[in-house]
């Protein structure tokens, strides 16, 4: 079992981040972006295709999420998939992407404040970054597909 370190904010405890040159900058430099986490297909079973029970987390400085905005607009997928733009917040700890354009910085979905809550839920061992975009089934609170 590894060994967390964790931060309260606003009686919650969250994770701190794990740094990128800590496990994807090679020793000469190179970076090598992490492996996706969560890649599991829709379709019947785990990830059943439905209206309500999906939202997609991106944000705006992030090229990997702008495309995945994109293809959510160009498949005509806005009414049954939510969307949120996440961001960075001025914290002393690296804690990840924030619900900043949510009430309170909750997304009001999930009740998570950052979506490292979401990916924890899914896999409470998962030592990478959070990342975006993030595709989460708000109806078990989980990521469910990565990028």
């Amino acid at each position: 079992m590894a060994d967390f370190e964790y931060v309260d904010v606003n009686g919650r405890q969250i994770r701190v981040r794990p740094r990128e040159t800590a496990q994807e900058i090679d020793e000469y430099g190179n970076f090598h972006r992490q492996p996706n986490r969560f890649t599991e297909a829709f379709g019947e079973g785990k990830n059943p295709v439905e209206k309500d029970r999906y939202i997609l987390f991106w944000a705006k400085g992030c090229n990997w999420s702008n495309r995945a905005a994109i293809a959510r607009e160009l498949l005509g997928l806005e009414d049954a998939v939510k969307v949120e733009i996440v961001d960075w917040t001025d914290r002393e700890e690296n804690l990840g992407w924030e619900f900043v354009n949510s009430p309170d910085h909750i997304n009001p979905e999930t009740g998570a404040q950052f979506l490292s809550e979401l990916y924890y839920n899914a896999d409470e061992e998962y030592t990478g970054r959070t990342t975006v975009p993030a595709f989460v089934d708000y109806k078990t609170k989980k990521g469910a597909v990565g990028k």
